[in-house]
């Protein structure tokens, strides 16, 4: 892409792509943009579910996809899907308890 590209049917193209992989999906809600980095394009996506679900389902979800040819135009490795977690700045100490995701909760996952 040589550093130019039009992100805005980029992120059209991705976000149609992301609403058929979890169309079965009863709790998936909606694809953010997160980042887009140029070289060999490397996106980073939030999946908003409003349901509880596993990064593992997820992740499985997304790499069968790549394998089987179902991310449209989309030449995508299932090696390459990862699940991270957004690095945050804290400004107060971390929480002794730690946060579970609830029905109806956001659940953000990126993957690049």
């Amino acid at each position: 892409m040589n550093g130019k590209y039009n992100q805005s049917l980029l992120w059209r193209k991705l976000n149609e792509t992301m609403n058929k992989v979890f169309a079965s999906e009863s709790g998936y809600n909606s694809t953010r943009l997160v980042n887009v980095r140029c070289g060999s394009v490397v996106v980073d996506l939030a999946l908003k579910f409003s349901s509880t679900v596993t990064e593992s389902m997820v992740l499985s979800l997304l790499r069968d996809a790549a394998k089987n040819g179902m991310l449209g135009d989309f030449n995508v490795s299932a090696s390459s899907v990862v699940g991270t977690r957004p690095v945050t700045e804290r400004t107060t100490p971390a929480p002794t308890v730690t946060p579970t995701s609830s029905s109806g909760s956001k659940f953000p996952l990126y993957f690049g």
